[in-house]
């Protein structure tokens, strides 16, 4: 890995951990942004960059690259779920788990499109 893949990475975790803060914000009505929820949105954001893509690789080396946004959807929904929903608390976790998933990996493809139209640049998460 060069610097260069290095410092995109590290930029793409901090933009996933503010993507993943306002889903979080617009879901729950999270306002307060203390360490102990700080490093949560990081692990998340660290498994949404690094371990979802590989993830998503299952697919592909199976012979089926359809299911691959599945298992990271999957992957997301469940790390969101038992690392920053429990955490924030609410009357139905599953539920708003998956709108923080789905808000989250929106504005993913948002911002992945908007990069590789304007810059050409392309985030390998999905």
């Amino acid at each position: 890995m060069s610097t260069e893949q290095a410092i995109l990475m590290i930029i793409t975790i901090f933009i996933v951990m503010l993507l993943l803060y306002i889903a979080t914000r617009l879901i729950t009505a999270q306002q307060d942004l203390e360490m102990n929820y700080f490093f949560r949105l990081l692990i998340v954001a660290i498994t949404a960059v690094v371990v979802v893509p590989v993830l998503g690789t299952v697919g592909n080396a199976i012979g089926v690259p359809e299911i691959s946004p599945v298992i990271a959807f999957i992957a997301l929904l469940y790390t969101v779920k038992y690392i920053i929903v429990t955490e924030v608390g609410g009357v139905d976790d599953w539920q708003e788990s998956v709108w923080i998933t789905f808000f989250t990996l929106l504005f993913l493809y948002i911002l992945s499109a908007g990069l590789n139209y304007l810059v050409d640049v392309r985030l390998t998460l999905l």
